[in-house]
């Protein structure tokens, strides 16, 4: 997307403020990506010269580097549109999903959900947690569609996915 010309807001991992409940906003992350150079050669930007990522995981990022988005970034955030949730599948599509199935997709792909189980840490078991993550996740269905965004994990079928996502942001 950056590609065609869209602004960054974040690489991987996105904040959001839902202190507005009907209009929640994605909050910009660190102007950078951490690409691989095939990532890098697809858009046009060589990954010589690029800083490494350093990582302490035995399978870690390898060749990734660094990235510099600062003038494609956006700055004071934006207000959140649709959540897609990625799979792979050998051709791109976009299937809208219910509440019922958005929400477990929600749980799993939150920070609380996801990241804090891989370091062993049980965020929700800490001062009613649970409760306020379950309020966070409603409160964002309630604002935000949800959708799963299938796509081929082909870097040169990526233009064609990005076009389906510009497509479907368009019809809202």
């Amino acid at each position: 997307l950056e590609a065609r010309g869209h602004r960054v807001i974040a690489d991987d991992t996105l904040a959001l403020d839902l202190s507005d409940p009907t209009t929640p906003r994605a909050l910009p992350a660190f102007p950078q990506m951490k690409l691989y150079p095939d990532s890098l050669e697809l858009v046009g930007v060589a990954a010589d010269g690029l800083p490494r990522v350093q990582t302490l995981h035995v399978n870690g990022a390898g060749d990734k580097r660094f990235r510099s988005l600062a003038d494609q970034f956006v700055d004071g955030g934006a207000p959140l549109k649709r959540l897609y949730v990625l799979e792979r599948r050998d051709h791109a599509e976009i299937a809208r999903l219910s509440r019922g199935a958005a929400f477990p997709e929600l749980m799993q792909h939150s920070f609380v959900g996801k990241l804090a189980a891989a370091f062993g840490v049980d965020l929700l078991a800490v001062n009613g947690r649970a409760l306020t993550h379950l309020r966070q996740c409603t409160t964002l269905l309630d604002a935000v569609p949800v959708a799963r965004l299938y796509r081929p994990w082909d870097l040169g079928a990526l233009g064609g996915a990005a076009a389906l996502v510009e497509r479907d942001i368009a019809g809202l």
